[in-house]
């Protein structure tokens, strides 16, 4: 997640780096602030979601486990995800754009890579968290 937090802090201003030659700087400062927003909205979404996934088998192990790595992502997940789509409905139509068609890129970019590249991470298999037979007994 760091590299992702790295390129969503350097790509909205440089998308949004046009409006400061037709708009006041604060103006324009206050476009990437949203558009930046959107985007870690976005991406703490699926973080969200892939831990409630690499989790599934733990789930079913116990209540705690279902509660700690089911259902709290999964809500805080859908949370984030209700607040971007509020945030797109509701901001400027730069800030919107900006956000949607950049979230919309990078879908397009990993479903091509994933059809087109050749690296390890496409082809190794998929990981999920083991069951070991002593999960409730070990202390956390």
């Amino acid at each position: 997640p760091w590299i992702a937090a790295v390129v969503l802090g350097v790509i909205p201003p440089i998308f949004l780096s046009p409006y400061l030659l037709n708009t006041a700087a604060t103006t324009a400062i206050g476009y990437i602030i949203s558009a930046d927003g959107l985007l870690y909205l976005a991406m703490y979404f699926i973080i969200a979601i892939a831990c409630v996934w690499y989790f599934r088998r733990l789930r079913g192990t116990s209540a705690r486990n279902l509660l700690l790595s089911g259902l709290l992502p999964l809500v805080g997940g859908l949370a984030m995800l209700a607040v971007f789509i509020y945030g797109l409905t509701t901001q400027t139509a730069q800030v919107s754009i900006v956000a949607g068609v950049l979230v919309l890129l990078c879908v397009v970019v990993a479903i091509v890579m994933r059809l087109s590249s050749h690296a390890p991470y496409f082809s190794q298999e998929r990981a999920v968290h083991e069951v070991e037979a002593d999960t409730e007994a070990r202390p956390t």
